[in-house]
C-alpha cells in the first residue's frame, strides 16, 4: 500500500478545522432550520464542506504515493513576514491611517516572495490601497481614517 504523509497531513488538519467549528457554533450559536437560518448555520455547513475536503484529502494519501524519507522544508524569512503582516497592519492602521496600513502591509508580505522586483511590489500596493479605500471606506462606509491625524494638522 502507498501512502503520502502529505495529504494526510493536510487532510487531518482540513478534519481537525472542521471538528473545532462544528462543535463551536453548535455550543455557542442557534442553528435555526434551512428556512429559519440562524448565525450558526453557515459555519455548519462550512464545516461541513470542511470534512469533505479533508476526507478526500486523507483517502487520497493511501491512493497516490508520496516520497519516502519525505521532509517539510520550511522557508522562515516567508513565514515570518507574512505572519507580521497583520501585526505591521495593526499598529500602522491605529498611528499612520488606513492608506499607510495597507501599503506597509502589500510591502512587508510582498518581500516574503524574493522574485517580487520592487516597482512590482510598489505597483501592487498603491492599486491595493486605492482598492481598500475604495471597498472599505466608501463602498461599505467604514468610519476608518485614511490618514494620521497629525498629518490633518
Amino acid at each position: 500500500m502507498r501512502f503520502d504523509p502529505k495529504d494526510a497531513g493536510s487532510g487531518a488538519l482540513f478534519l481537525a478545522g472542521a471538528a473545532f467549528f462544528f462543535v463551536s457554533s453548535l455550543r455557542n450559536l442557534e442553528v435555526g432550520s434551512l428556512l429559519n437560518m440562524g448565525p450558526g448555520y453557515f459555519p455548519i455547513v462550512l464545516s461541513g464542506l470542511l470534512v469533505l475536503i479533508g476526507g478526500t484529502l486523507v483517502v487520497r494519501s493511501f491512493v497516490r504515493a508520496g516520497e519516502r524519507g519525505m521532509s517539510l522544508p520550511v522557508a522562515v524569512r516567508p513565514l515570518l513576514l507574512i505572519l507580521a503582516a497583520p501585526v505591521v497592519f495593526g499598529i500602522a492602521v491605529t498611528h499612520l491611517g488606513f492608506v499607510a496600513a495597507i501599503v506597509l502591509v502589500s510591502l512587508v508580505s510582498g518581500a516574503a516572495d524574493a522574485g517580487l522586483r520592487r516597482r512590482t511590489q510598489m505597483l501592487l500596493a498603491l492599486g491595493l490601497a486605492v482598492f481598500c479605500v475604495l471597498v472599505f471606506r466608501f463602498g461599505l462606509g467604514l468610519p476608518i481614517p485614511l490618514f494620521p491625524r497629525w498629518l490633518a494638522g
